[in-house]
């Protein structure tokens, strides 16, 4: 791969992030601050921000170590704004809320897409690590989509008290009075009752493949939803608890198409990615017609076309979500922007 040779400096201490090792591999670490092009923050952010002493305790980390941490950021934070330098901050962790840094480049799993404004990224939820098909073939098109969803949902029959609720969210919004209804499943669990709701109503043009609320540790639970990759065409992925679908890599990993309803999701790779074309991407306004949209596309696909899909959307999870692939794009996107804030200065392939 073909890149200037980019030196990041980041302060050594007892934590460090999925970059580091290939930084090191790589020969692009100084332990100089005065000849790094980016300041980064060696850990990952969630451990500030996110974790308890406790969590933290728990995964071998000391009181102590966690005041480094903080102190770390705050000198990293500091050296930016003193010397012009970006500060890079990794965060793969749920929340979405801000941190508060005057100069930082902050990539992470959880964001909205319109508040990123032209420093925060999208980042992969990486899951080479998580059970996986071992022989990976394309599936063949049928005259009948499948449909799969195995996973967390608000419940298809809503208590009432939740009813209510979004009665009384809908005429609020009806009558465009302020304010809004607290709801007590999230955004994504909603949708994702909507898209299911959806598609029984259409289930006998469409097979589908539905198992809501089952612990992962549930007796054969690792196995069908396994074998549900093999057997079914599309996938149902929305948000969880925090604004992005740890399952949308999951099923691109697989190399099956994602039906994915958008949450104003910050989605990784965006200058290379057009998402919108890889995925079956659905609005959250039109998220009571998916069964619809799925049939409607499924009918309308040449069958090398459809095989084409899977091949395109295996293809670039590899390229660039997996660890190593985003690593290489990462470097790449750094490479650029720096050379695009200082066209003239002396990198060295």
């Amino acid at each position: 791969m073909d890149h200037f040779k980019l030196k990041f400096y980041a302060p050594r201490c007892n934590a460090s992030h999925f970059l580091l090792p290939y930084l090191e591999r790589d020969g692009m670490l100084t332990d100089e601050p005065g000849k790094a092009d980016y300041l980064l923050c060696p850990f990952g952010f969630e451990f500030i921000v996110e974790y308890t002493n406790e969590q933290m305790y728990q995964m071998g980390f000391s009181v102590s170590d966690v005041r480094e941490f903080k102190s770390i950021a705050e000198q990293l934070n500091s050296m930016s704004v003193k010397t012009g330098k970006p500060m890079v901050v990794i965060h793969y962790r749920d929340p979405s809320h801000d941190f508060g840094f005057e100069n930082a480049l902050v990539f992470r799993t959880s964001y909205n897409a319109t508040n990123a404004g032209s420093k925060t990224f999208g980042l992969p939820a990486f899951v080479e690590g998580f059970p996986q098909n071992d022989n990976w073939v394309v599936r063949p098109k049928k005259s009948k989509p499948s449909v799969s969803f195995r996973g967390q949902s608000a419940p298809l029959m809503l208590p009432f008290k939740s009813e209510l609720r979004i009665r009384a969210g809908k005429i609020l919004t009806h009558f465009g009075l302020p304010g809004t209804i607290r709801q007590y499943y999230n955004n994504g669990y909603m949708l994702r009752r909507s898209a299911i709701r959806s598609l029984l109503k259409l289930e006998k043009l469409i097979d589908l493949d539905i198992a809501l609320n089952q612990t992962n540790n549930a007796l054969g639970y690792k196995e069908q939803y396994l074998k549900s990759f093999t057997e079914n065409d599309y996938f149902i992925a929305v948000s969880g608890h925090g604004n992005y679908s740890f399952r949308l890599f999951e099923i691109m990993r697989e190399g099956r198409i994602p039906v994915f309803v958008n949450t104003d999701c910050l989605l990784p790779c965006q200058d290379c990615i057009d998402w919108k074309k890889l995925l079956l991407w659905i609005e959250p306004e039109d998220v009571n017609r998916v069964a619809q949209i799925v049939l409607d596309t499924h009918n309308s696909l040449h069958p090398d076309d459809y095989c084409s899909w899977q091949y395109q959307i295996r293809d670039h999870y590899q390229k660039y979500l997996t660890t190593e692939g985003f690593y290489h794009y990462w470097i790449n996107f750094l490479n650029n922007r720096a050379l695009a804030v200082n066209p003239l200065c002396d990198y060295n392939f």
